[in-house]
């Protein structure tokens, strides 16, 4: 059976993200959105976009799922403010999606 690794909520908390990603066996992985944007002082621009730079790889190519959270979609409205490099992978990013593993959805 496989195994899938659900995050969301991340705000820019990069190394708590790597942390799981290397720690938890997994064959699948689902973030639910909201890797950037501020939360209770917490996320830096900086943070943000380390956070993006490790989300980057597991859209291409994959049957991850990488969903765009309120944040992101924030951001996008406002030109990718804070965030502009990576605007057009923030945008591309599905609102919702449907995946079928191990023959259950």
């Amino acid at each position: 059976m496989a195994r899938i690794l659900v995050i969301s909520d991340i705000h820019g908390n990069v190394e708590d993200l790597r942390r799981v990603l290397d720690i938890e066996r997994h064959d699948y992985v689902f973030l639910l959105g909201d890797y950037i944007g501020d939360l209770m002082g917490y996320c830096t621009i900086e943070s943000g976009n380390q956070v993006l730079e490790v989300v980057k790889p597991l859209i291409a190519g994959t049957d991850n799922v990488v969903l765009k959270g309120n944040h992101e979609a924030m951001s996008c409205a406002e030109n990718g403010r804070d965030h502009e490099q990576y605007l057009s992978m923030m945008k591309a990013l599905p609102n919702e999606a449907y995946r079928m593993v191990d023959g259950f959805s």
